[in-house]
């Protein structure tokens, strides 16, 4: 397993050391099982002059799944509670832009999500708020996706009709998404594991209102996951949220940086 390791940092600059042993031994099986491979030393050789079979690898172990609101009891306690409170605080502090990551945006529903959420939350307001959503992944297939904004029906059947008919170009398969939508959002790539870069690079500096990062952290050991909330909770403002997966969740020692404020969800909000 160590060698496919090796081979994958090597040929791809892709690095696997911080995943779960056992989540890249089940992904490496199945593609064995795929191509009836019985030893994993035949499959390490296979892999060596295989191109397609290593590109096969790789997309296995990156699986990007994904929908618009996904969770919806997240996306609704988003809407009803957290973004209306920012949007106040900003008011307060005369601020007039919003800052959110979407870390691991796999193809861009989630991030569109948000667009939508921030877009509805304006059109009670006289006054003009600027909106920068930063979405982000290590999967450059899923990112070039995303920024097609062209989804089918299994992507956007948890949306209000009003809002298909609002923020899509279409109202049957497949749905375009409006070019105000895509012009909120920008997508890159970022590995979150970067430990000298924690931002996304266009984001400049961070400082972001509200971080997405849900289904993540399930992948990664229990060191990788510690370096990669270490680097979320830096990048987010004073007073910022943090938005988990439902089987994620903050590790003890970032306890005394970010409250749990829902016991339903895993939404953490950081310390003042």
């Amino acid at each position: 397993m160590n060698r496919i390791i090796d081979y994958l940092k090597e040929k791809r600059a892709y690095n696997t050391r911080g995943f779960k042993q056992d989540f890249m031994e089940r992904c490496v099986n199945r593609r064995m099982m795929d191509i009836n491979i019985q030893e994993i030393d035949s499959y390490y050789n296979y892999l060596l002059n295989n191109e397609e079979e290593l590109e096969r690898l790789i997309q296995g172990l990156i699986i990007p799944i994904s929908r618009f609101f996904r969770n919806p009891v997240v996306f609704e306690t988003v809407f009803s509670y957290i973004l209306p409170f920012l949007l106040e605080k900003k008011k307060d502090n005369s601020e007039r832009a919003f800052r959110i990551w979407s870390a691991g945006c796999s193809t861009g529903e989630e991030s569109y999500s948000l667009a939508i959420l921030l877009k509805e939350l304006f059109k009670k307001e006289t006054e003009k708020f600027l909106l920068n959503i930063f979405a982000t992944d290590i999967d450059e297939k899923a990112l070039h996706f995303a920024q097609k904004g062209v989804f089918g029906y299994e992507s956007i059947k948890n949306i209000r009709y009003e809002w298909i008919k609002n923020y899509f170009k279409s109202q049957d398969e497949p749905f375009y998404i409006h070019d105000e939508l895509k012009q909120a959002v920008y997508f890159s790539f970022h590995d979150l594991r970067n430990e000298k870069n924690i931002v996304p690079p266009e984001s400049i500096f961070g400082c972001f209102d509200l971080v997405f990062c849900r289904n993540v952290l399930i992948y990664y050991n229990i060191d990788t996951q510690r370096q990669i909330l270490k680097n979320l909770l830096k990048s987010m403002s004073t007073g910022g949220y943090l938005i988990l997966g439902e089987s994620e969740s903050i590790l003890p020692q970032h306890q005394v940086d970010a409250k749990k404020l829902f016991r339903y969800s895993n939404i953490y909000r950081k310390k003042m």
